[in-house]
């Protein structure tokens, strides 16, 4: 699960592209702030389980699913939730 994760940072960090993440709760507000207000942060990567809290994203006009979940109801109500987005 967190291969995959590591795999498209390291591929970002390759390509120099600028990204934030949400990954624990402290800095959550933080990140979502550097990604909502800063331009050249295009790129937010996110769990389903950190972003299953009220996470409201207008800013994105891209949602990429590259978390596999075991549930197929949660994954399920996880592209539903990014759809709805936009």
């Amino acid at each position: 699960l967190y291969i995959l994760s590591y795999w498209i940072q390291a591929r970002l960090n390759q390509n120099a592209l600028f990204y934030t993440k949400l990954q624990k709760k402290e800095k959550r507000c933080e990140n979502l702030a550097l990604f909502k207000s800063d331009p050249t942060c295009n790129i937010l990567l996110i769990s389903c389980g950190i972003g299953g809290m009220g996470l409201n994203i207008q800013e994105a006009n891209f949602v990429f699913m590259c978390e596999p979940l075991w549930n197929k109801a949660r994954e399920d109500q996880c592209i539903s939730r990014a759809h709805r987005i936009g």
